[in-house]
């Protein structure tokens, strides 16, 4: 199948919509718009859960839309804290530590994937699903709430202990298989 056909597919097009998007939520951060921000941000996890609820329901999953979900949860992950920052510096500064931490665990997991596996395995753990949920809600909380730090410290637990099951998982594989969804649930060899 080409490219171009496999990137028309609905799933891929939902996909492809949070690329188009991300520059208006960085032209919001960028006018201090924390409404359009937001309303933005919740299209980001509304189409980040619907692209994976499609290809399942359509019998649409392929490795490209693996692929191009897995970058757009990257550009979002990556890019939204600077973005933040733009419009609230001050609690984005006194939250540095935690930012910093899961920061050194997201990139520990990016390492592991592209040497031990190419880059070829992309985890869908429960957690993983779990976290990636309350992400957008909770940077949504930080941004209009003054009494945030609490929500982000055990939101920032939480990341930690998926991305400590994400490594795990990927130090335990000795094959790329994107069908694990716990580190509990693995086949032992």
């Amino acid at each position: 199948m080409s490219t171009w056909k496999e990137l028309s597919k609905p799933p891929n097009l939902i996909t492809l919509s949070r690329f188009f998007v991300f520059p208006f939520l960085a032209y919001a951060a960028f006018l201090n718009n924390k409404m359009l921000f937001s309303v933005l941000f919740i299209y980001m996890i509304i189409s980040d859960l619907a692209d994976g609820y499609v290809a399942r329901k359509l019998n649409m999953c392929s490795e490209l839309g693996n692929y191009l979900d897995r970058v757009a949860d990257d550009m979002v992950h990556f890019l939204t804290i600077p973005l933040l920052y733009i419009m609230i510096p001050e609690k984005i500064i006194e939250c540095a530590v935690l930012f910093i931490i899961i920061v050194i665990f997201l990139l520990w997991v990016r390492l592991i994937r592209l040497i031990k596996f190419k880059d070829k395995m992309a985890l869908h753990l429960i957690s993983g699903k779990i976290v990636n949920f309350i992400n957008y809600p909770v940077l949504t909380y930080m941004l209009w709430s003054d009494n945030y730090f609490t929500v982000f410290l055990v939101y920032s637990i939480l990341v930690c202990l998926t991305l400590i099951e994400e490594i795990i998982v990927l130090t335990i594989a000795s094959e790329p298989d994107n069908s694990i969804k716990s580190v509990f649930t693995m086949k032992r060899e």
